[in-house]
């Protein structure tokens, strides 16, 4: 059987432990609740998440993956999520990126109703400026 390959941009295998518990959030309430949960995670939990991860994006068809690895919590992470990646047999970039623990969150921080790129939706947001300023 001859079957065309998919490549998949952007992924975060290592979640795959959080699959579906935050669907019904918003991005922001996403963020502190999903996307920072790496500290939480021992390095078991990133090597079978990672496993499954990309071992469920082959089962899909997905050949080859940009995989956003938001897990390095400590060089022992990502040192135990790279194996994990090569045992499954998918093609992978591993975009590897450090991640902080976030101990507080303030959302007024996030948003500038000055700035129109980091509004919030809906709200006021200034004109541009003229072509002489």
């Amino acid at each position: 059987m001859d079957a065309t390959s998919f490549i998949d941009a952007h992924q975060h295998a290592w979640q795959t432990q959080l699959s579906g518990r935050h669907a019904n959030q918003l991005f922001l309430d996403y963020m502190p609740a999903g996307n920072f949960q790496s500290p939480n995670y021992t390095l078991s939990d990133f090597y079978w998440g990672q496993l499954d991860g990309c071992l469920k994006l082959l089962d899909a068809g997905t050949t080859t993956v940009l995989d956003h690895a938001h897990l390095a919590t400590s060089p022992e992470a990502a040192s135990t999520a790279i194996p994990a990646t090569l045992s499954s047999g998918i093609r992978s970039i591993f975009a590897l990126a450090p991640v902080n623990k976030i101990t507080n969150w303030h959302p007024h921080l996030a948003f500038s109703p000055e700035d129109p790129l980091t509004a919030p939706p809906g709200s006021s947001t200034p004109s541009p400026p003229s072509a002489g300023a």
